[in-house]
This record gives structure tokens, C-alpha cells and sequence, in this order.
């Protein structure tokens, strides 16, 4: 963020990055005091470097935010503290 010509107060439609579009979003989110998160995702693009760095960042807000993460892999399943798999409609709790 800070190395965006006007940093926090970057206009979104000046990114053309789809990961700083994310990060951007993300950091915006969190320092919002908002106290429930959803996340749909990181976007393809988001290197295997970039993806530890955000996990790293959601485990450090976890403590006192709902974060809900929807997802297709097992990226997350070490920080939650509840899993929920959902197929063919039907809601099954997996942790």
C-alpha cells in the first residue's frame, strides 16, 4: 500500500492489480473495526509468497473479528476454528 502513489487513499479504480486490488481491500477491511470479515477467495494470480504473507495477517486479526472464509482448498484449515463443507446444498460441519 505504501507504495502507491497515494498509499491508504488509493483510489480502487487506479489499481490494475488484481492482488493489490485484494490487499487493498483486505487492509481497509480489517483496520475498519469492523467486527465481521468475509473473503471470497484470493485472487489466481496471488504468489505462493504473497498467500503465507495474508494468512499471517488473518491469523493476527482472528482473535477479535468473525472472519468467514469461503473457499475451495485446505489453505486455511490450520487458523479455523470451525469448517463447514457444503455440497449438493447440504451444510456438513468438518472441524
Amino acid at each position: 500500500i505504501h507504495s502507491l502513489d497515494k498509499g491508504f487513499d488509493t483510489d480502487i479504480k487506479e489499481v490494475k492489480s488484481s492482488v493489490t486490488l485484494f490487499i487493498l481491500g483486505l487492509i481497509r477491511a480489517l483496520l475498519s473495526n469492523c467486527k465481521i470479515l468475509m473473503i471470497y477467495e484470493l485472487p489466481y494470480d496471488t504468489s505462493e509468497e504473497t498467500r503465507t504473507h495474508l494468512i499471517e495477517i488473518i491469523k493476527n486479526y482472528y482473535i477479535d473479528k468473525t472472519i468467514i472464509i469461503f473457499t475451495h482448498t485446505d489453505d486455511y484449515d490450520d487458523v479455523a476454528s470451525k469448517i463447514y463443507s457444503v455440497v449438493e446444498g447440504k451444510v456438513e460441519q468438518v472441524k
